[in-house]
């Protein structure tokens, strides 16, 4: 779910013809010892793409943006891997999410419990839900997507900070 939940917020990306869904799995990874296993069919999407391989991982590259290895719960970070590529190992279980809009791709499929900090107060909130989490304390305000509480963000061990593309 999580991953879904990641490449959702991916797919915020501009559109363009259908591009051919059998071409060559590539990317700085391959040379890590990496076994190609698939690639994600996308009709439309082209600023991203998404390699699987051998064991459950999975890259994500994003145009312009970087790579991101989905390593396996228990399975090693493999060697050999371009030092821009960045690491994230399942289970991501504290997440900051500043872009509230993603937030109801995170509830629709089910993985709000990934989620334990927002940059949007609890009366900011458009989804009750959400709100009633954020003022019950499941989810933790952590900071305005300009201002987060960095300190809290790592006292809270924060794996992965979804962040708005206002920051840019």
């Amino acid at each position: 779910m999580f991953c879904t939940a990641v490449l959702c917020v991916a797919v915020f990306a501009a559109c363009a013809p259908p591009q051919d869904s059998n071409s060559e799995v590539t990317g700085s990874s391959g040379s890590a010892g990496l076994i190609p296993a698939g690639r994600m069919d996308l009709l439309y999407a082209d600023q991203f793409s998404v390699d699987y391989y051998e064991g459950g991982y999975s890259l994500v590259t994003i145009k312009d943006s970087g790579e991101f290895l989905l390593v396996p719960e228990g399975a090693a970070v493999p060697e050999g891997l371009s030092e821009d590529t960045i690491i994230l190992q399942l289970p991501l279980q504290n997440i900051y999410l500043a872009a509230s809009a993603a937030m109801d791709l995170f509830r629709k499929l089910g993985a709000l419990d990934s989620v334990r900090m927002t940059g949007t107060k609890a009366s900011d909130w458009a989804i009750p839900e959400i709100a009633e989490m954020v003022e019950s304390g499941q989810i933790s305000y952590g900071g305005k997507y300009s201002a987060p509480d960095y300190e809290m963000l790592l006292s809270n061990s924060c794996d992965l900070a979804i962040e708005s593309t206002m920051i840019y």
